[in-house]
């Protein structure tokens, strides 16, 4: 087992805040805090009302998908609730491996803050 007793990385797809239902690759690395990058089907991507030039993949992570994927070269950080449930079926090509590793060693960092799509916690408007 990995970290923890959970495995190191995984795949899942993301919760609608913050990155729209995107196919995501993660690593642990603490008990619950992750790194993550996401996939788009669009080169360039609109993140917070910023276009960011994305890379191509060889193969999309979703092997049911057949469209072309591009990997956003952003590592987001945050805790493994930012995710969705864990996507047994993704994988990162042999061919993508190089390109992955080199996006969560080189690449520019931004911490997720909102991590959930609940509002429990969330203040209640007063009437």
């Amino acid at each position: 087992m990995g970290l923890f007793g959970r495995k190191k990385t995984g795949f899942a797809d993301t919760k609608k805040v913050s990155h729209e239902r995107h196919p995501a690759h993660y690593r642990k690395t603490g008990k619950d805090d992750i790194e993550y990058i996401t996939t788009t089907h669009h080169n360039p991507a609109k993140i917070k009302d910023k276009e960011i030039e994305t890379k191509p993949l060889k193969k999309n992570f979703n092997p049911k998908d057949k469209k072309q994927a591009y990997v956003v070269p952003i590592v987001f950080e945050g805790k493994r609730s930012a995710l969705g449930e864990e996507k047994t079926n993704y994988r990162v090509s042999d061919e993508d491996k190089s390109l992955i590793n080199e996006i969560f060693k080189k690449s520019p960092r931004q911490k997720v803050i909102k991590t959930s799509n609940s509002k429990k916690g969330a203040k209640k408007k007063k009437r």
